[in-house]
């Protein structure tokens, strides 16, 4: 053993291995034993270890739950060290017994097949690290022979007692046990390799599974009882092998064998998941019998459907039950597996009604779990669908009769959008193909006259938000469902130095003042959308496209409900059907849950009582309750509930306002994670229905103490809980070595997948160009592609044409007769081979020219869907990966919480997880399809908190509503409260026992009192609110104001599906306001609630700019949906101030305002109600059911306030008590009786808005000495009491003083701007104002508040405002110049520096058009890559930047803009009188920064390249270069005259500068004298010519402003000796080398006239006289004498003196 490490188990004791073990088994003396063993990985996972006594791992119960709270801090870290090493070296050991091939298979045919398995099964429970390995090495050939060995070669039959229970313990058992182990039932990774194994244990024909499975039952019930651990993994075994196999379920031996499963589960506590696949074997076997009998309704049906007995002949089934066999259209079928959910285009045009299941079950097609799963999904397709559908259907009526009345679809707001056409197709390695779409810009936002003026529009009016569904139809009966697309910025793209220009920069919304384009990708992931792109391209020219928008509705909120349906309609697993599903009887018996019924357990319910004792419940819950739970901080009511809720499998608690329901939840939690590992109950699962309850939830238990926490969704509003979203505790977990593997093959298959479709989609946009059809003739048709483009015709003889090549095909195509002379021929005649295509027809050749492109456009699309295909698996296979990862977080949490809709997306995820208990709050809210998504089939307990008296399930279309009269569908009706109170007239439903809590601690008692008598009878009132104080500022804390004036429209008529009262309004915010001023009250602790959408957004209006406010999500999405842009009193934008103070947030920040149904679970101390409805039918509309009446009058703590018509509302039951008793106690009057605190006893009663400023100004009253005595003439020093009001009248201010009007009229100012009267009013304006005339914004004399809510002083103000947002914008500018200007010398110090780095690759650059298209030219380079990639986004954040500082950007031009669009817009009579102002206050000094500086930019970036590319030695690679800079040259001109006209020199001489620049880089460019022509020669010379003056110009304004243009005048200089050289180094270098041969001497250098280089050879000195070459000038000179206006050239010399001439 020299050499030899010791071993660490021997040293303890428990080493197995004897003399096997790789380690020395000698003591070591410096060994020191920990005191605590490493945990065992089952029973920290809450499994019985297999291995009992003789594991070596710890099973204390303390030590697994510090191993667990390890595991929590340090993610998913690694091992201890110890057991990490431990375990490594056993997976090492393991895999050498794997044989790799045939060779090793010979050299070691046996291994110990029990320790094979037992090694196997110890590391599967290490991690999933370890479970990975394994699965894969047993999948793999060396694996599947080991298995073999066992199986195959085995005589099952033939063994005896003893023989087999020693085979099961040590071969069979660990093999099911690792076959049915959770986390390769939870991991999608090895999903596929897990179905290897599974059709590995069948083997053919079940020859292995039958006599396998055999022997495991003739173990399982060797003994007295079944054990029942065993026998669920040899279920779960089973039914994932008849799963996996087809012919399982008709193999008749193999189905004995699953019956006698089947009986024996009978009786057994079984677990969810256990009892799941229970129920997937026996519908398999059902299945699996009816195949030989095929020949009813079955057959059609196509699945495990069982029909009802009584089919009503009254109406009309789906599918193939509604007519004979026929169907009403294409998408209605009886199985809804086999239903899409979005509508078909002949589901669109169908008029017949969709088939929708009532509530009587009696009156479904099918029965049982089926027929609720059926009913559910039916009725939520549509409640959200059928709106869609039925829209769609209206707009395409409209289409093809644009004449003609049209009918728009009830209850759904739209967008149409016109004339469609397909603009662009891109690619997305993330979002897959993407469709660019133009139509026409709606009329609102064409008005804009600047591009971010429709941006504003489009970010205001919030249409095709990110996530949208649109509809796109045609009017030939064509209907695609799209998306639109969620713009892409991923940093690593950059990084890795992607220079591709995101889609969304090139095509939005707001680009085009005429034009529109929206991203979209279609709404089916199924589709690969190459069917779609030819519809899209090609069409008919008469054919109309429309895009439909259906604000708020986004995919996501019902595709993965319906989803899950559907899954769970093919497997229907569904916990608790019996108590669920319609029944035989009413009444059944409700167990305990079958985690609590299993033998030994007991529930440890001491988190219940009040001090540290233990307490444990039977299962039949029988204990003095009283006695026990003394201490308890529960209620009698909440104590009976809690204990209720523990012993039954499906548990109902009602909780009525204010009584504690999430208090309740809380216990129950703490109780069930006490007794978590000891029920092995896995995560605990709380579903909400908002991602506000689930926030408040979680964050109660975060507050009890309760840690491992998971949060599922990233809508969160909660910072406490940002920590333990799902998505950030994941990335504190580490992917498993295989999982890494998978991932990197994944994404490079993505990538290379997506680089190949990116080509294909470009060949397939462009199939019908010339060149495309050339090479695919070329390719395809080479006899054709002969005659086309080559010079042999059909007799042989030479062909001579000129301009051959593509112009060929375009002649063929025109050439020929109209028509075959004797008939047309088909085009399979035109395509052969032997036809001379010169001899055809002009229409028998566009024919063969159309299927060609129809060839190459089918063969390239099968070409594409194969590759889109390939991509979606390589994505599938990241989501794995994403999704395994995911399920170990999830797995190892104690809570997770996850909305209704959250956790139907991540079904795949939490279906594999052990959860078995589920608790839903709010469950009376939720709709039944949504709760039965949320019964994953492991759940073995569910408790429902909720009131079915409260809010119901919010439906979006009201014939499904329980409102409507005769209705006998009822989808608001939730399971809660079918479970609870079924409706009259309903048979089979179970009724299940619940409880009720009865104490509630939220209302005062003359509140509470007003639900009491109808509702709870039962409720009482806490002590606590006994003691609540008054309302301050109030007489009473409940009254009624009652009036009678109308809601808005002719006499309250209006037909509309959101009112609003204009008078209610005033009153609410007059009241609001009165409350705030009393000092007592915050914001937040006022709540003002409505009914409707519509008063909500009158209240929002008039609160605004008084208070801040804030709006709950869901109130916020109504009102998108709604559409949030059309108020009625917008007001304008300055500066880009924000258009509303509204914002999404917590309720804690403001005052809350909300509509009643988006207001169930919270409350305020002071809450004001807007009834709205007044009118003389006695309508009061939403208000009519007794859930939303409850809801509103008990949100209120200390005092409620309603204002409306009494009248209109005492007409409904509810309604009539309510005013019964606030009549009885005299509190209903026509007039608010408000209180002064220091004069109580005098009474102040308001009727109208005014009457609270008249009364009480100052949140007191009028009648107090103070005020008498109150300053309000500053200039006289007069008091109130001082004053006649007749001939000096007081101004009211809104903080609530007062000064007279001739005190306020010289404080404003009023003289300045108007011409005043003899009474010193305001008769006339003095004219336009002088630009900055205000110094500052006036305020109140005593508190500083705000004047500008007086009328009077409205224009001042206003102005004010005006200069005060333009000094701002002067600032902000100037601020934001500076760091944009210092990254730019930054870019281009790095570029000279690194100039020397610079290649060009082969191709020509051309530089022109316009400037942004010069600037992707360059960004694009690919022998660039990465080198302008910093410039390119400093030149966007200068291009925003100049569009924020353009005049139409400017305060007083937006406002002016604004004025006009209203002008123009205006159809009344009354005129909008025109805004003017003098120009001079615009500011243009920030707009001629951004201008020169946005030209700098590019010109660094040309003159760059174009310096790189002179460098560049001549060579047959060299790209050939083509630049026209008179874009360039023209916006250079442009910013001089604008600075001209602002007399700003320094931008005039930068302008000059920019200008002389781009034609001195021209000029040397595109300057040769050999190969120009001489027009171009000329033009290049007056090019130069007028770039001199230019330079000219520039050099007299540096001497005029020197000090101004300090900064620029060594340019001036610069450009000028860039003109004189005209031409780059590496041109000068070829003249110079090409003269070598002419010359022997040195020669010189001289220029003519006009500044054209020529040389003197031999001596240098001019002999003869000669001709300028460029302008033919003089040149030369006689006897070394040079001729007039020819200088020496001396600096050519100095730069190439190194070279001989």
């Amino acid at each position: 053993m020299a050499g030899k490490k010791t071993c660490h188990f021997y040293q303890m004791g428990r080493c197995t291995k004897g003399d096997k073990c790789g380690f020395a088994h000698v003591k070591d003396p410096d060994f020191k034993q920990s005191e605590r063993r490493p945990p065992c990985h089952a029973v920290a996972r809450g499994r019985p270890c297999p291995r009992g006594e003789t594991c070596t791992y710890s099973h204390d119960a303390a030590e697994v739950a510090q191993k667990d709270c390890d595991r929590s801090s340090q993610g998913n870290g690694p091992l201890e060290s110890v057991e990490a090493t431990a375990i490594r070296d056993l997976l090492r050991r393991w895999r050498f017994k794997i044989p790799r091939d045939a060779r090793e298979r010979q050299q070691k045919p046996t291994v110990n097949l029990a320790e094979f398995l037992r090694e196997a099964l110890e590391l599967v429970d290490a991690g999933a690290e370890t479970m990975q390995e394994v699965i894969n090495a047993l999948a793999s050939d060396g694996g599947r022979f080991r298995l073999d060995q066992m199986l195959r070669d085995c005589d099952f039959e033939g063994l005896g007692a003893g023989a087999l229970e020693r085979l099961w313990r040590s071969q069979l058992l660990p093999l099911l046990q690792i076959f049915s182990h959770e986390s390769v039932l939870a991991s999608r990774v090895v999903e596929m390799k897990y179905g290897t194994l599974l059709n590995e244990l069948y083997g053919l024909n079940g020859t292995l599974a039958v006599p396998v499975f055999q022997a495991v039952l003739k173990s399982l019930t060797a003994g007295e009882k079944i054990v029942v651990e065993e026998f669920e993994a040899s279920l779960i075994v089973l039914s994932g092998v008849l799963v996996m196999n087809g012919s399982a379920s008709v193999n008749p031996e193999f189905q004995d064998v699953c019956e006698t499963f089947v009986g024996l589960a009978e009786g057994l506590a079984l677990t969810g998941t256990a009892s799941s696949h229970l129920v997937k074997i026996r519908i398999r076997l059902g299945l699996g019998r009816e195949i030989p009998k095929v020949g009813d309704n079955r057959e059609k049906l196509k699945g495990p459907l069982t029909l009802c007995a009584n089919f009503s002949v009254a109406r009309k089934g789906p599918g193939v039950l509604y007519d004979d066999g026929k169907s009403r259209h294409d998408n209605d079928h009886a199985d809804i597996r086999e239903i899409q959910i979005l509508p078909t285009m002949a589901e669109i045009q169908s008029d017949e009604p969709e088939y929708l299941p009532l509530q009587d079950p009696e009156s479904w097609h099918l029965q049982g779990v089926a027929g609720v799963i059926d009913r559910h999904f039916r009725l939520v397709r549509e409640d959200t669908v059928g709106q869609l559908r039925d829209v769609a259907n209206a707009e395409l009526e409209r289409m093809k009769n644009p004449t003609g009345l049209r009918q728009r679809a009830k209850g759904m707001r739209t967008y149409t959008y016109h004339n469609i056409r397909l603009a662009h197709a891109h690619f997305d390695e993330h979002k897959g193909l993407q469709f660019v779409l133009s139509f026409d810009q709606p009329e609102e936002a064409g008005r804009a006259t600047s591009e971010r003026q429709r941006k504003t529009w489009w970010e205001d009016s919030k249409r095709l938000n990110p996530e949208a569904l649109v509809c796109l139809l045609t009017s030939d009966d064509s209907a695609v469902f799209f998306v639109v697309a969620s713009p892409a910025f991923s940093p690593a793209r950059l990084a890795e130095g992607d220079t591709q220009q995101p889609l969304h920069d090139n095509f939005n919304l707001w680009r085009g003042r005429t034009t529109a384009y929206v991203i979209v990708h279609l709404a089916d992931g199924d589709d690969d959308g190459t069917r779609l792109l030819p519809r899209l391209v090609a069409g008919r020219s008469d054919t109309q496209r429309s895009l439909i928008e259906f604000p708020g509705v986004v995919l996501p909120a019902f595709e993965p409900t319906l989803k899950a349906l559907k899954v769970m309609e093919e497997s229907l697993d569904l916990p608790f059907a019996n108590l669920l599903c319609p029944g035989a009887t009413d009444e059944v018996e409700v167990r305990p849950p079958a985690y609590a019924r299993r033998e030994g357990f007991r529930l440890n319910v001491r988190k219940l009582l009040g001090d540290d004792s233990t307490l444990y419940l039977g299962q039949d819950g029988q204990f003095d309750a009283e006695a026990a739970l003394q201490n308890s901080t529960l209620d009698q009511a909440q104590q009976r509930a809690a204990i209720q809720a523990l012993t039954h499998q499906v548990a109902l608690i009602q909780g009525p306002p204010g009584t504690g329901k999430s208090y309740v939840g809380v216990k129950l939690i703490q109780v069930l994670l006490d007794n978590k590992t000891a029920g092995r109950l896995g995560p605990i699962v709380c579903v909400c229905f908002t991602n506000h309850a689930l926030d408040q939830l979680l964050e109660h238990l975060v507050d009890a103490g309760v840690s491992q926490i998971v949060r599922i969704g990233s809508r969160s509003k909660s910072e406490r809980l940002a920590e333990v979203n799902l998505r950030n505790v994941a990335q504190r977990y580490e992917q498993t070595k295989y999982e890494k593997g998978q991932k990197y093959w994944a994404m490079r298959g993505i990538k290379e997948q997506a680089t190949t479709i990116k080509s294909l989609l470009d060949m397939l946009l462009k199939v019908d160009s010339d060149a495309s059809v050339k090479a695919y003739l070329l390719r395809e048709h080479p006899p054709v592609y002969a005659q086309l483009f080559h010079e042999v015709d059909q007799e042989g003889f030479q062909r001579v044409e000129h301009g051959r090549g593509t112009d060929a095909l375009r002649d063929w195509l025109r050439g020929g007769p109209r028509h075959h002379p004797t008939r047309a021929r088909p085009v399979r005649t035109l395509q052969a081979t032997s036809q001379d295509v010169h001899a055809m027809s002009r229409e028998g050749r566009r024919n063969l020219y159309n299927s060609w492109v129809e060839e190459h456009a089918e063969t390239l699309r099968g070409e594409l869907a194969i590759h889109i295909s390939g991509c979606k698996r390589d994505k599938e296979q990241l989501d794995e990966v994403r999704g395994d990862l995911d399920s170990r977080v999830l797995s190892e949490a104690s809570i997770i919480g996850v909305t209704t809709t959250g956790l139907a997306r991540n079904l795949n995820n939490l279906r594999k997880l052990q959860s078995k208990v589920l608790i839903v709050e709010e469950a009376g809210e939720v709709l039944e399809a949504h709760l039965l998504t949320a019964m994953l089939p492991s759940v073995e307990h569910a408790i429902l908190i909720g009131d079915h008296q409260q809010l119901r399930p919010r439906v979006q279309n009201y014939d499904l509503s329980s409102e409507k009269p005769g209705n006998e569908i009822g989808l608001d009706i939730s399971l809660f409260e079918r479970l609870v109170r079924p409706r009259g007239g309903e048979s089979g439903h179970h009724v299940l026992p619940y409880s009720s809590l009865e104490t509630q601690r939220r209302m005062h008692p003359d509140i509470s009192q007003l639900i009491r008598p109808a509702l709870y009878p039962n409720l009482k009132d806490a002590p606590t609110v006994m003691g609540y104080p008054e309302v301050v500022g109030m007489q009473e804390r409940l009254f009624w104001l009652d009036h009678r004036v109308m809601e808005d429209g002719k006499d309250g008529s209006a037909q509309s599906t959101s009112r609003t009262n204009t008078y209610e309004v005033r009153m609410v915010t007059a009241l609001v306001g009165h409350l705030v001023k009393q000092g007592v009250y915050r914001a937040e602790e006022i709540a003002v609630l409505t009914p409707y959408l519509g008063q909500l957004r009158r209240l929002r209006s008039a609160f605004n700019g008084v208070v801040e406010i804030v709006l709950n999500e869901r109130d916020t999405d109504d009102l998108v949906r709604e559409g949030d842009g059309e108020e009625d009193d917008a007001e304008l934008e300055i500066a880009g101030a924000r258009r509303s103070s509204v914002a999404k947030g917590t309720l804690s920040q403001a005052l809350r305002l909300a509509t009643v149904d988006n207001f169930q679970g919270e409350e305020a101390e002071v809450v004001i109600i807007s009834l709205v409805r007044s009118n003389e039918r006695g309508d009061c509309g939403f208000l009519k059911t007794s859930n939303r009446v409850n809801v509103l009058l008990s949100r209120a703590q200390h005092g409620m306030y309603i204002i409306g018509n009494s009248s209109t509302s005492k007409r409904v039951p509810m309604w009539h008590a309510v005013i019964e008793q606030l009549q009885n106690s005299g509190r209903l009057g026509d007039a608010l009786a408000l209180r002064c605190p220091r004069h109580p006893e005098t009474p102040l009663l308001v009727k109208q808005p005014a009457d609270f400023v008249r009364l009480a100004p100052e949140a007191g009253c009028y009648v107090i000495d103070k005020t008498k005595e109150f300053g309000v003439d500053v200039i006289e020093a007069k008091t109130y009491h001082e004053v006649d009001l007749d001939q000096t009248p007081c101004i009211f201010l809104q903080c609530g003083h007062f000064f007279t009007v001739e005190t306020l009229d010289g404080h404003m100012r009023m003289g300045d701007h108007y011409e005043l009267d003899e009474t010193g009013g305001p008769k006339a304006l003095k004219g336009n104002m002088e630009p900055f005339s205000y110094r500052e914004m006036k305020v109140c004399f005593y508190c500083r508040g705000s004047l500008r809510a007086i009328a009077r002083y409205g224009r001042i103000v206003r102005r004010a405002l005006l200069d005060e947002s333009t000094k701002k914008f002067i600032a902000w500018s100037n601020r934001a110049y500076v760091p944009l200007a210092e990254r730019l010398k930054t870019e281009h110090d790095i570029l000279i520096d690194t100039s020397d780095r610079i290649e060009l690759s082969r191709g020509n650059i051309v530089l022109d058009q316009t400037r942004g298209h010069q600037a992707t030219t360059i960004h694009q380079l690919n022998a660039s890559k990465g080198r302008y990639q910093k410039l390119a986004r400093l030149r966007k954040d200068i291009r925003n930047f100049l569009q924020l500082v353009g005049k139409e950007e400017q305060p007083f031009q937006r406002v002016r803009d604004m004025v006009e669009t209203a002008r123009r817009g205006n159809t009344s009579n009354a005129d909008i009188p025109e805004f003017r102002f003098d120009q001079t206050i615009l500011q243009t000094r920030g707009e001629l920064l951004a201008t020169a500086l946005f030209i700098r930019c590019d010109l660094i970036a040309i003159a760059d390249l174009i310096g790189a590319w002179g460098k560049q030695p001549p060579s047959p690679s060299k790209p050939r270069l083509t630049v026209n800079f008179a874009g360039n040259r023209i916006d250079s001109q442009v910013l001089v005259e604008k600075a001209e006209k602002s007399m700003i020199p320094l931008q005039q001489v930068e302008g000059h500068i920019f200008w002389a620049y781009f034609a001195a880089l021209e000029v040397g460019v595109m300057y040769d004298p050999e190969g120009n022509q001489q027009h171009v020669i000329r033009s290049l010379d007056e090019l130069r010519r007028i770039a001199h003056t230019h330079v000219d110009m520039a050099q007299e304004l540096c001497s005029q402003y020197a000090g101004q243009t300090a900064n620029v005048a060594h340019e001036v200089s610069e450009v000028r000796r860039m003109l004189n050289e005209s031409t780059t180094d590496s041109e000068m270098r070829m003249v110079v080398a090409a003269m070598a041969t002419e010359f022997s001497g040195t020669g010189h250098w001289y220029r003519c006239e006009n500044g054209h280089p020529f040389t003197i050879g031999e001596c240098g000195m001019p002999m003869e006289t000669a001709r300028c070459p460029q302008c033919n000038s003089r040149i030369g000179g006689l006897s070394h004498q040079a001729v007039e206006g020819v200088w020496h050239a001396g600096d050519i010399e100095r730069r190439f003196g190194g070279m001989r001439i």
